[in-house]
């Protein structure tokens, strides 16, 4: 027993040596923090940014809480769902913790290769089950990123997720940068748009792109140009028991002007466009990427691009069209 008391005390005193991982971290970019669960359970009901649950809808609820009998009042279903959204966080354990410093830092290294002086807040990271969007999808609200549980594990793909959320919240924060790069690829700013009462209803508002005030020039396959604005929506006016991205439409509204300038409201009640109808969308856009569902995605996705090239890792092969928007993008964001 003498000769194993040695070694048991060297134990004890290395185990009282080790600090819990800092949920604080630094970086030359920006500070961020790992939200404890108290703290992020907070955190992901509050939205003064961008309104989000002055925004959500009955319907949208509904579909995320898989209730097949709802009733149809917002403000009803508002407390039952943000109290949903808070027993859906986690907290991280210590090697996650651990995993999240050594992945937000190699990002943001990724992002000062190319943009060294961009300007990005104090970030937050919450941890969720993602039993409501889905065990893969990250999102946004203020200046958090809400990371699925199933996701926390040391891949590649963490760390370019986290990239394309960052510049989510890059864009949130810098209201000009937003307006000139969705400018970029073809999007402009309107003042107001008024939804049709059908797609008040169905409307479903990607945390990532709440903005509906952009529109984008378009044509249509007989050349026909109108304006329009793109909306994703639900195919159900009820769940239907499949998850919320099975029941997902997209599609581009054509929008008419109203007497009072820089108002629109959409044309058709119900009846959009898909990317395929349309003839100059990708030639505006791009075909760096496939995520199109708002210009904030689109974005986000090119923004990826540029850290891991100036990284000295691109991850994608640009073509000669594709490299004019990315450097579009690259140039307004340096600026």
């Amino acid at each position: 027993m003498r000769f194993l008391l040695f070694p048991l005390l060297g134990l004890l005193l290395l185990s009282s040596c080790q600090q819990p991982p800092q949920k604080e971290g630094h970086h030359v970019l920006c500070d961020y923090e790992i939200l404890s669960l108290e703290a992020a359970q907070a955190a992901v009901v509050q939205d003064s940014k961008e309104g989000y649950f002055e925004k959500v809808q009955a319907l949208e609820m509904a579909i995320q809480m898989q209730l097949e009998k709802a009733t149809n009042k917002r403000l009803d279903l508002l407390p039952h769902y943000k109290e949903m959204l808070q027993k859906d966080v986690q907290e991280f354990s210590a090697s996650e913790q651990i995993l999240l410093h050594k992945t937000f830092q190699s990002a943001l290294d990724r992002i000062a290769a190319f943009a060294p002086n961009i300007k990005l807040p104090k970030m937050r990271l919450i941890k969720t089950l993602g039993s409501y969007y889905g065990a893969s999808v990250y999102y946004t609200r203020e200046n958090c990123i809400v990371i699925p549980a199933d996701q926390l594990i040391n891949s590649s793909k963490l760390e370019q997720t986290l990239i394309h959320e960052i510049f989510h919240i890059y864009s949130r924060y810098s209201p000009q940068k937003r307006k000139a790069l969705y400018a970029a690829i073809g999007y402009q700013q309107i003042d107001s748009l008024i939804l049709s009462d059908f797609l008040q209803k169905r409307i479903f508002y990607n945390p990532d792109g709440l903005d509906l005030n952009y529109a984008i020039r378009l044509k249509d396959k007989n050349e026909q140009e109108f304006l329009a604005t793109p909306i994703i929506f639900s195919r159900f006016g009820a769940y239907k028991g499949i998850p919320m991205l099975q029941a997902m439409l997209f599609q581009f509204f054509e929008l008419e002007e109203l007497p009072q300038a820089g108002q629109y409201r959409i044309k058709s009640p119900d009846l959009g466009l898909e990317e395929k109808e349309l003839n100059n969308y990708w030639e505006q856009i791009g075909r760096n990427t496939n995520y199109t569902i708002h210009p904030d995605e689109v974005l986000a996705d090119n923004f990826t691009f540029l850290a891991y090239a100036a990284s000295g890792k691109p991850i994608k092969s640009l073509g000669p069209k594709g490299k004019v928007i990315a450097e579009k993008i690259k140039a307004i964001i340096q600026e």
